[in-house]
C-alpha cells in the first residue's frame, strides 16, 4: 500500500506525502537530520519543551508498521533544525574529541 501523493500549488514541483506520515517524525529521523547524539537531543527538547507526540493512528503515521517508536511533530523538529544552540552542542563535541585525541597522542 502507497503513501498518498498530493501535488503541490507550484507547477513542476514533486509530489509530496499527505496526512498522518507528513505531520509526525520518528526520535531517530530527527536525531539524524539534526546531526547531533541522542544525549544532546535529549537535552535540547527539554531546554526548548518540546515532548513526544502519541499519534491518533499510529499505521498511518508510521507507513502501516505498527512498531513502538517516539514521534514528534515535524514543525517541532524544523523549530530545533534552526536553533542557535545546537551549533553549540555541535562545536562542544568537536572540543571533547580534539582534547581526548591530544590525551591520546601524550607519550605518558
Amino acid at each position: 500500500m502507497g503513501k498518498k501523493l498530493t501535488k503541490s500549488k507550484t507547477t513542476n514541483s514533486k509530489k509530496r506525502p499527505t496526512g498522518g506520515s507528513s505531520v509526525y517524525t520518528t526520535r531517530n529521523l530527527a536525531i539524524k537530520k539534526l546531526k547531533i547524539s541522542l544525549a544532546q537531543f535529549r537535552r535540547l527538547c527539554i531546554l526548548k519543551g518540546i515532548y513526544p507526540r502519541e499519534p491518533k493512528n499510529k499505521k498511518k503515521a508510521n507507513n502501516g508498521s505498527t512498531a513502538p517508536k517516539t514521534y514528534y511533530f515535524r514543525k517541532d523538529i524544523q523549530y530545533l533544525f534552526h536553533e542557535p544552540i545546537l551549533g553549540k552542542f555541535r562545536e562542544q563535541a568537536a572540543h571533547a574529541k580534539k582534547i581526548n585525541k591530544a590525551l591520546a597522542n601524550m607519550n605518558w
